[in-house]
């Protein structure tokens, strides 16, 4: 008999990238964000079996592309049966107080909890949306420097 194999399900990543931002000084870049997401979206779809990688660099990795993403167009193609992973490499904010925040491209230093990605409710989100078998968020959310009276972690 022959037993239903997990690489029978489709592979999913999203890989978000974060190393220079829209409305940032230029001083908090992080090009090494955006180089890991490109590097580690090249070794899931050669060498990791991924049957679809979704990269998001940059200006490409915006508040509402990647909620559009993630909330809107993967929950209506994926299963039960499928496995997705999400990488974000970027800054972070609020984690020092409670209230972890991920910085996407467009994040504004005058409304960040309004421009940014709260963890909480992007995890709450995604458990609503998502009817997946499996579930893998990884973050780099990089902590070296201040964004105003907010530290950036």
């Amino acid at each position: 008999m022959l037993l239903p194999s997990a690489a029978l399900a489709d592979r999913v990543a999203v890989v978000i990238g974060v190393g220079s931002y829209g409305k940032l000084d230029p001083s908090l870049a992080l090009p090494q964000a955006s180089e890991d997401a490109r590097r580690l979206a090249q070794v899931l779809q050669a060498d990791a079996g991924y049957d679809q990688v979704l990269p998001l660099v940059d200006a490409l990795a915006t508040r509402s592309a990647i909620r559009d993403l993630l909330l809107e167009n993967l929950p209506a193609q994926l299963d039960a049966d499928d496995s997705l992973l999400i990488f974000f490499a970027g800054h972070g904010v609020g984690g020092d107080f409670g209230e972890p925040y991920l910085l996407p491209y467009d994040v504004d230093p005058a409304d960040v909890q309004g421009t940014a990605l709260s963890v909480d409710d992007l995890g709450s989100s995604l458990r609503n949306a998502l009817q997946v078998g499996s579930l893998v968020v990884i973050t780099d959310a990089v902590h070296d420097a201040r964004l105003g009276d907010l530290t950036l972690v």
